[in-house]
């Protein structure tokens, strides 16, 4: 009698875990419409299948050009190059300074006698400007070099 409840209860946890089991497993799977009249009414089209890719050589190319590795670091050194051509043209421009001062002191006053004053007057204005320019063949040949370079690196990517 004993091993009859026994047996009964193991039948009964089994029967449990079947039922869990095929609770997931419905859970699972896909769901599918359920089948009615179709009319020309409500006809609809069935989803066509995706399409081939199919590339042109412009959008391979610029698919290559994204996604390359090497061309991105072509395209880096090109723009560094440029950029240090370019600091070599401007190291061979006039560079320009100016600068106004106001400077101000404490007055004599009248009556108190002379007051020495480091300035030329009481009130002093002065403005410059000064326009510099150095050319030699050093920076010549660095704007020479970075034009070449640049040409290169160009010319990779």
């Amino acid at each position: 009698m004993k091993s009859q409840g026994i047996l009964v209860r193991s039948w009964t946890s089994v029967a449990a875990v079947l039922l869990c089991c095929a609770g997931m497993a419905m859970a699972q799977e896909a769901a599918t419409p359920a089948t009615t009249t179709i009319t020309k009414e409500t006809q609809q089209a069935a989803p066509a299948p995706s399409p081939i890719l199919r590339l042109t050589l412009q959008d391979a190319l610029a698919r290559a050009r994204k996604n390359s590795t090497q061309f991105q670091a072509a395209q880096t050194d090109a723009a560094m190059a440029r950029q240090d051509r370019y600091q070599a043209g401007t190291a061979l421009l006039p560079s320009v300074n100016y600068n106004t001062q106001a400077l101000y002191t404490q007055g004599n006053g009248p009556g108190n006698g002379v007051r020495f004053i480091a300035n030329n007057a009481v009130h002093e204005y002065v403005s410059q400007g000064n326009v510099h320019e150095v050319l030699d063949l050093a920076s010549v040949s660095n704007f020479r070099r970075a034009s070449a370079a640049a040409a290169v690196a160009r010319a990779r990517a």
